[in-house]
């Protein structure tokens, strides 16, 4: 039971010390004996307490005392002695957490009044042992039950806190057992009635004074926040109250205001590297990318080992596209945790980012053997295959994906994709259905879906997916484009011709959707128009045919003489055929008729 008991809690290690005292009283059978049985105790203490001096020091740290002047000790202890026994009188302005007081000397009220009693109880204590052994021995039992935590060895930057108050109250709860069992012993019921009435009368008053002074606590614990900034109010210069609100706060997406708590608490302890690590979270979180850079450094610099700050930290060099200098810090961290699975994911991201797919496999695969259901490695180690233009590994991994995710509506997104390139259509227009299923209002599925569905000549029901995606996000330029497409194919030109204006009003340098705005004019007889916008798709991508062409029939036919020039529209119908390598038999066709166009009966072209 003891070695369970210190596998629960390190708190739990002066209990052997707290047994030889209940042999002193009230078993009073203290001797030779009683001592030897507790050895094996005392060997099991002290390997629970090198264990968790180890833990402590490689994890959060240590203080030891060599770190602090001498005087610091005895003026903690006094003042806990007297700041236990007084919560555990009055419970009130409770917090789970009570900073060093400021300045932490005889100046300070709060340590003076604990030296003070200190050194008025000990003596009172001793001149008890006179008439009783259990007022000293039980206080003698919170005292030892309390020492581990009086920060004589420092394992956090708190002077007190009231959770460790419950396993040494049992010495105070003996000596008040004790008191009552003498008091029953001295009085008896029938003669003194009204003196157990006057006795019970106390102690339920105070029993319900107790109760209601700590019901009144109740109310601040509704969520972390509330309960966190009312320690705050109790204790405003503790450094890890601050953090701990400013770790609510950003757990609950609050990046901007938790920034000011994290900040408090590095003006209370600068050194405090969760904080800077935090801090930094919250400002790339905002955006503000070298301040948050300059917290995880500065944690990094107060923890050498701290592998999370090293991977944030390449995270924000591979926002601000420094791959290299990422992978190093994602390198780092691996270092110090093997089995860091997202940092081997995020190295995997930065070597794709710089064209390395094999690298960047190699990292998605290392992560999934230490995660085997990690979606986003598959997710990703698809987009790398997909890029190396394998579609079936990269539907594999895409399935994989949905297989552990359901809901993953871009893995949906990314098999229609896939599908389509290979030319199956209908499982592609499957898996762009199951992807709105998810996210109804997702445009480029939308768009996609469209694209799909007007292969398979379903023009309506395309054209309606393309209104859903412009709905969604009425500045998709190519689902404008494509809408005009499929108008102009059910003669709705004038429509058409607007949503191809639509599309050059949002994205200007789109060499098809000049060209599908100039058919639409030419159509309309709209030919000056239509010319310019040949012209611009034909600058916009020189090696195109189909631009060069229109202008061609354009340039020949035009019923302006100005504007009508043979010689150009022979030069660029010769380049559009050659474009071609004379197999295109419109161009051909255009071609012939510009070369004709001098000779009578063939003006009609």
């Amino acid at each position: 039971m003891y070695v369970a008991a210190l596998m629960s809690k390190p708190t739990s290690t002066p209990l052997p010390v707290l047994m030889l005292l209940m042999d002193y009283w009230p078993l009073r059978r203290l001797k030779k004996q009683v001592v030897i049985e507790k050895l094996p105790f005392f060997v099991m203490g002290a390997v629970s307490a090198i264990i968790t001096y180890v833990s402590q020091s490689s994890t959060y740290g240590v203080i030891m005392p060599s770190d602090y002047g001498a005087e610091r000790i005895p003026l903690t202890i006094c003042h806990n002695i007297i700041f236990y026994l007084s919560k555990i009188v009055w419970p009130a302005n409770l917090s789970s957490h009570y900073a060093f007081p400021r300045p932490f000397g005889l100046s300070n009220p709060m340590v003076l009044a604990g030296v003070i009693g200190t050194c008025i109880l000990i003596p009172l204590l001793l001149i008890s042992l006179r008439w009783t052994r259990a007022v000293f021995t039980g206080w003698l039992l919170f005292f030892v039950g309390i020492l581990p935590t009086m920060q004589i060895i420092g394992f956090n930057y708190l002077i007190a806190s009231t959770k460790f108050v419950y396993l040494p109250s049992i010495g105070l709860l003996m000596v008040l057992a004790s008191l009552l069992v003498w008091f029953c012993r001295t009085y008896s019921v029938n003669k003194h009635m009204k003196l157990y009435a006057a006795v019970i009368t106390i102690v339920l008053v105070l029993a319900s004074a107790e109760t209601v002074a700590t019901r009144r606590y109740l109310v601040y614990w509704r969520d972390t926040v509330s309960l966190q900034k009312h320690f705050l109010t109790v204790t405003p210069n503790a450094a890890h109250v601050h953090f701990n609100v400013g770790s609510a706060l950003q757990s609950q997406g609050k990046h901007e205001e938790s920034i000011s708590y994290y900040r408090q608490a590095l003006k209370i302890r600068p050194k405090h590297f969760y904080a800077h690590k935090n801090l930094g979270d919250a400002l790339s979180e905002q955006g503000q990318l070298a301040e948050a850079m300059g917290h995880y450094r500065r944690a990094i610099a107060l923890k050498g080992d701290y592998f999370q700050a090293y991977y944030k930290l390449g995270i924000a060099l591979q926002s601000q596209n420094k791959p290299d200098e990422a992978i190093e810090h994602y390198r780092r961290a691996i270092q110090i945790k093997a089995d860091y699975f997202q940092a081997y994911y995020e190295m995997g991201v930065a070597f794709q980012s710089q064209g390395k797919l094999d690298e960047a496999i190699a990292h998605y695969r290392r992560a999934i053997e230490i995660k085997p259901d990690y979606f986003p490695a598959y997710y990703k180690l698809g987009m790398a295959f997909e890029s190396r233009g394998d579609l079936n590994e990269a539907i594999r991994h895409y399935r994989h994906v949905v297989s552990i995710k359901g809901d993953y509506f871009l893995a949906y997104y990314k098999l229609g994709v896939a599908y389509k390139s290979q030319g199956k259509l209908d499982d592609a227009i499957g898996h762009y259905r199951q992807a709105l299923k998810i996210r109804p209002r997702h445009s480029y599925t939308h768009k996609k879906l469209g694209d799909a569905l007007l292969v398979q000549g379903k023009l309506a029901e395309g054209m309606e997916h393309y209104r859903q995606a412009l709905q969604s996000n009425p500045d998709y330029a190519e689902a404008h484009n494509n809408l005009g497409i499929a108008l102009q194919s059910q003669g709705e030109v004038d429509e058409g011709i607007s949503h191809f204006r639509k599309s050059l009003e949002i994205s200007p340098g789109n060499p098809e959707a000049h060209c599908n705005l100039g058919k639409a004019l030419t159509m309309k007889g709209e030919l000056n128009e239509g010319l310019e916008h040949f012209r611009e798709a034909a600058q916009l991508k020189p090696n195109w045919p189909v631009p060069l062409n229109h202008m061609a029939r354009i340039l020949a036919t035009h019923p302006d003489p100005k504007i009508r020039d043979i010689s150009e529209a022979i030069v660029l119908g010769e380049r559009a055929a050659k474009l071609t390598k004379y197999q295109n038999a419109s161009i051909l066709e255009t071609l012939a008729g510009v070369y004709a166009v001098p000779l009578p009966g063939l003006r009609h072209l």
